[in-house]
């Protein structure tokens, strides 16, 4: 691993450590780095989620026909930065962009440009109509310390919201 990559894989792992914090009082290590295995494999998803949905139809295309026709999967991750290079795709504002959402949404953090956002869509209307159902269908997300066992990657189960949460 040359020294790039190796610093890099130390901030992931920073980052994850970081996540974790508070919430690895009292786990075993086996726990521990179940925990800390199951919250990479998230925020890889989501790194690759981000990059994919910015690429543009024809270089998806490529992709989804190279992963339909080789059973090696190995150059997928090459092919992927390729067209992302191609693409002239921004990988570090991205990547920093979704590390910090992942954290917001993993912390339950609210973000600013999740505030910013409040108010300035053309569906307000419809949600003022709808105000009744709205309250009732919101979900909140809580992190818990009491998490479900089968949820590795930390996250509580969605409750419905109060109606005056709305």
């Amino acid at each position: 691993m040359d020294e790039q990559n190796k610093s890099g894989q130390d901030q992931f792992n920073q980052f994850i450590d970081g996540l974790i914090g508070d919430r690895a009082a009292g786990m075993s290590p086996d726990e521990l780095d179940e925990m800390k295995k199951d919250i990479a494999i998230e925020v890889e998803d989501a790194l690759n989620r981000a990059v994919l949905a910015r690429l543009p139809d024809d270089a998806l295309k490529e992709i989804e026909d190279y992963i339909d026709n080789n059973e090696d999967q190995s150059a997928l991750a090459e092919l992927i930065l390729a067209k992302a290079g191609d693409a002239q795709l921004d990988l570090n504002a991205i990547t920093m962009d979704t590390l910090l959402q992942f954290k917001a949404l993993y912390t339950g953090e609210v973000l600013a440009d999740d505030l910013d956002e409040v108010g300035d869509t053309d569906d307000d209307e419809a949600a003022i109509e709808n105000e009744d159902n709205a309250a009732a269908e919101t979900e909140v997300v809580i992190p818990s310390e009491d998490r479900p066992a089968d949820d590795g990657a930390g996250f509580a189960e969605s409750e419905p919201a109060a109606e005056g949460d709305a």
